[in-house]
């Protein structure tokens, strides 16, 4: 999974311009955080193998 703060620095290190900054950030933010809402299946269907292999 790609890391937010390193493409920040990757794409901002070449402009100083605030409002390309901020407005990259929350596109990140955005993207990263859709991925972790699609992996949110897959975590409670471990979480339940889990609290059923203890039980």
């Amino acid at each position: 999974m790609m890391d937010c703060a390193d493409d920040f620095k990757d794409k901002t290190l070449s402009s100083n311009m605030e409002d390309m900054k901020n407005s990259f950030m929350l596109n990140c933010a955005k993207k990263c955080s859709d991925k972790h809402l699609l992996n949110l299946p897959s975590i409670e269907k471990r979480l339940k193998q889990i609290v059923e292999k203890y039980k």
